[in-house]
């Protein structure tokens, strides 16, 4: 469906944080919401779950502290 771009298309990535690009903050985030994550630091799960990440082709997931 192509969400990351759009989603790089309209967001813009902080001054701060240039090396990530705006969906590789964004997804990690809405896949966390999906699966029921109640805070930011539940993004570890779809960090160290290699095989979702490979099937939908996210390869950077940024740190909860980022």
């Amino acid at each position: 469906m192509k969400v990351e771009a759009f989603i790089d298309r309209h967001f813009s990535p902080s001054r701060f944080w240039e090396w990530f690009i705006s969906s590789a903050y964004i997804m990690p985030l809405t896949l966390t919401q999906y699966e029921g994550g109640n805070a930011i630091y539940d993004t570890r799960e779809i960090r160290d779950d290699w095989t979702l990440r490979e099937v939908i082709g996210l390869r950077t997931v940024p740190t909860s502290a980022a």
